[in-house]
């Protein structure tokens, strides 16, 4: 079997990188590379208030930038491709002494991140 392609590349930190799809389930439909996991933090929670959990990631870059992405559960069991949900420009915040935690913060329904 041909090797497929690497998707985008949605959390780059630089280091190794790792194919999140083990063949078994598939984020967004595809194939993507990760960059170093101890910059790359992953949380489960109903962002979208459809019942389902959602994946987000938060992505510390290399260059001191932040992102988090997130990915929607769909109905076929896979989640729909990543989708930036949140960005700070490098130097807003640390991010080793940051931790995040998925709740209900606002009242609306839906999980969010937030330090605790």
């Amino acid at each position: 079997m041909a090797e497929e392609s690497p998707g985008p590349d949605v959390c780059s930190a630089g280091g190794s990188r790792r194919k999140a799809d083990d063949g078994v389930g598939v984020l967004g439909g595809g194939r993507f590379t990760w960059g170093d996991w101890s910059r790359t933090d992953v949380h489960a929670g109903d962002f979208n208030g459809d019942g389902k959990d959602d994946i987000a990631t938060w992505c510390d870059y290399a260059d001191g930038s932040d992102k988090i992405h997130t990915y929607v559960s769909l109905s076929t069991g896979t989640f729909a491709a990543p989708k930036q949900a949140w960005s700070l420009p490098a130097g807003t915040i640390t991010y080793q002494v940051m931790h995040m935690v998925p709740a209900n913060y606002n009242g609306d329904g839906l999980d969010d991140l937030a330090p605790p």
